[in-house]
């Protein structure tokens, strides 16, 4: 099991250039870019279970939320309530009669150190794993990513930009905190509301706009 504090922020359309300048901000190319797929359980009736196949791959990724709010950040654009989630794997074949939504994605992926001082960002391929030489991922620390999300049957685009602290228990609330001041040393761009959601709660969403899992 791992656990994970998490905070996110939805907004409806492609990705807007000043957001995504300001992502690309850091020392390093962001990892990741390429296409996938990801194909969700859908339950509109509820938020606190997300149960997904990522791009195909065997098995599948269980998450659950645990406490929310579990920390509150406060930085300009980037304020909210992050939540605390635990993940599981699982090999069985648990998505093959449930009703599902496939989400094509295309992701951006910068990874920080937060038990550096100063944080320390750490240089990622087109795989999402690390480069230039760099062995050991670290055990505390901090992903933001970047997503532009493609409903099916063409419907409309979203983006999203999410925060997500890994490592003990007891370091996720420092180890959120010092990764959003460090990229807020740029402060974000201001622009539309965003929806502060999880993914179980933006696909409840889009369940209910949508009419997603109707004949």
């Amino acid at each position: 099991m791992l656990v994970s504090a998490e905070i996110r922020w939805f907004w409806e359309g492609d990705i807007p250039s000043e957001w995504d300048r300001w992502f690309r901000s850091g020392p390093f190319p962001p990892g990741g870019g390429a296409a996938r797929v990801d194909e969700y359980l859908l339950d509109p009736r509820q938020t606190e279970l997300g149960v997904k196949r990522r791009g195909g791959k065997l098995g599948v990724e269980i998450k659950g939320l645990v406490c929310a709010p579990f920390v509150r950040v406060r930085q300009g654009t980037l304020s909210g309530e992050a939540q605390l989630w635990a993940k599981w794997g699982s090999e069985a074949g648990l998505l093959e009669n449930p009703p599902t939504v496939a989400i094509q994605k295309r992701r951006w992926l910068r990874k920080f150190d937060t038990a550096a001082t100063p944080v320390r960002e750490i240089a990622l391929d087109e795989s999402e794993l690390p480069s230039r030489g760099v062995a050991v991922l670290p055990a505390e620390g901090c992903n933001l990513e970047l997503t532009q999300l493609s409903l099916e049957m063409n419907r409309p685009k979203w983006w999203t930009l999410g925060f997500e602290a890994f490592g003990s228990l007891d370091s996720l609330r420092q180890n959120l905190v010092r990764a959003v001041e460090h990229v807020t040393e740029s402060p974000a761009p201001e622009g539309a509301a965003a929806l502060e959601l999880s993914y179980p709660a933006w696909l409840a969403l889009c369940a209910r706009q949508y009419g997603l899992g109707r004949c």
